[in-house]
Formats: structure tokens, C-alpha cells, sequence
């Protein structure tokens, strides 16, 4: 039913592991989902010794080497490999909580018109303030995108994958989930729930980490909020003024 998609590049091999721990623990049957690792480049023993163990011993996992090519390229051809009706998204340095595919499959089925959904996360470890919230439906998600930024944690999307397959990935990353969400609003709901479904960990050399730059961040918010006012017209004359603030630029004060 679902196919969890897991992009793997020089990963921290603890991290690997528990990550990998979580996917095997999940609530669901193993008979519902498979898992596809795609590794960016090459992998050094030790990290192929845990992979080939897993798969051995886990007949939902797969994994497949590619030339290095980046994360968009990486992800766009484990999005193509899918044969299921949805995909979900995981991160090499996350934790799945035990229930998220089984909530967010069952989620998706029960509301067939969101074609993206996403969940909260529980940063970890050493966060004061360890969860974290998103905007939670289609106007208020647009609306951030358009406004502040991504409005979506990546590794916690599940969606159709009939749809990805016909969007794919179109940018580097660490733009390649920012601007692809806005375009899932032209086929149906988004959608992010308050359940924290997915530890997050926080560490330095996260791709996440990495400063956006500010031109291709205006291009972004630009594209959520051509889609933004497409499809919310009565609000244009409100909040259309706010935008052109935004993005005129401002003088610099001391």
C-alpha cells in the first residue's frame, strides 16, 4: 500500500541504524509497506555490511546503489522505482514513531480528497522546546509557503503517488520539498496533522541547516502564492498588499 522512500548519502551509521530500527518496528503488518533505499554514490563497508543484514532479514527492504547524482536526482528515481498507491518520505537521521504509517495510511484513506499530508515532529535530543507545529491546511499552508517558508517537514510527507510521479523533484536541494509541495495543491487537499509521528534530530551537518539563498527563496514564495490566490480569490484584496510589502525591498536602519 505504501513504499517508504529513504535517500542515503555518507550516513552517520548509529543514525542509520536507528532509523532503520524504526521502519522495522512499525505498527502496521509488514505486508502493507515496502521500503526503498536509494544510496547517492558509493557506501564504505560498514554501511553496506548493515545494509545487506537488513534486507536479508527484512523481505520489505531493498536498497539500490546510484551514481552520485544528488538528492533531487536520487529521490525523482526512488519515486519512479514505486509500485504502490502511496509514498512516504524518511530521512537516513530520523525516528519513526511505532504508529506514523499506520495513522497516516489510514489518514489518506479515510480522506481521499488530501493528497499531501504531513505530520509534527519532536526535535531531538537537548530541545527545550522539542515539538514542533506546521500550518494545517490547504490555506493556511499556501499561505506560509507564500509568507514565511517550507510549511512541511520532509521526512514526515505521505502521499499519492500517481502525483509525485507526474511533478517529481525540479530543484537542489535544500529547495527540493520547499518548492514542490505548492504544486500538490493543484490536484487536491493539504494537509498536516498535530501528532508528532517522527523524531527529528537536530545535529550539525544536516542539509536542513543550510542557509537559503534569498532570490530562489522569493521565486519559492512567489510560486505558493500564484497557486495562494488562484484558488482563494475573495481574500485577494486583503492580503494582497501584505505581499507586495514583503517582497519590496527595505532600507536598512541602523
Amino acid at each position: 500500500e505504501v513504499t517508504i522512500i529513504l535517500p542515503v548519502y555518507s550516513p552517520n551509521y548509529k543514525f542509520l541504524k536507528e532509523c532503520l530500527s524504526s521502519i522495522e518496528s512499525q505498527t502496521i503488518s509488514k505486508n502493507h509497506f515496502d521500503l526503498l533505499i536509494g544510496c547517492d554514490g558509493r557506501i564504505n563497508n560498514k554501511i553496506r555490511g548493515l545494509l545487506d543484514n537488513y534486507v536479508e532479514k527484512n523481505d520489505f527492504a531493498k536498497y539500490k546503489i546510484f551514481h552520485r547524482g544528488g538528492l533531487k536526482n536520487t529521490l525523482n528515481k526512488l519515486v519512479n522505482l514505486c509500485d504502490t498507491k502511496f509514498i512516504a518520505r524518511m530521512d537516513a537521521d530520523d525516528v519513526m514513531e511505532n504508529n506514523r504509517l499506520e495513522f497516516q495510511l489510514n489518514f489518506l484513506k479515510n480522506n481521499p480528497d488530501v493528497k499531501l499530508l504531513g505530520t509534527a515532529i519532536r526535535l531531538f535530543p537537548n530541545k527545550k522546546f522539542n515539538i514542533k507545529y506546521h500550518p494545517t491546511n490547504t490555506f493556511t499552508i499556501l499561505l506560509f509557503g507564500a509568507i514565511y517558508g517550507n510549511p512541511f517537514s520532509h521526512p514526515t510527507i505521505m502521499c499519492e503517488s500517481k502525483i509525485i510521479k507526474k511533478i517529481l523533484y525540479t530543484h537542489e536541494s535544500p529547495y527540493e520539498d520547499y518548492a514542490l509541495w505548492c504544486k500538490f495543491a493543484k490536484f487536491g487537499k493539504l494537509k498536516n496533522i498535530n501528532n508528532p509521528l517522527l523524531k527529528y534530530r537536530v545535529h550539525e551537518m544536516q542539509i536542513s541547516s543550510k542557509k537559503l539563498s534569498y532570490k530562489k527563496m522569493i521565486k519559492i514564495r512567489i510560486s505558493y502564492a500564484k497557486i495562494f490566490f488562484s484558488k482563494y480569490k475573495f481574500v485577494s484584496f486583503f492580503i494582497l498588499p501584505i505581499f507586495i510589502l514583503l517582497f519590496l525591498p527595505h532600507k536598512r536602519t541602523i
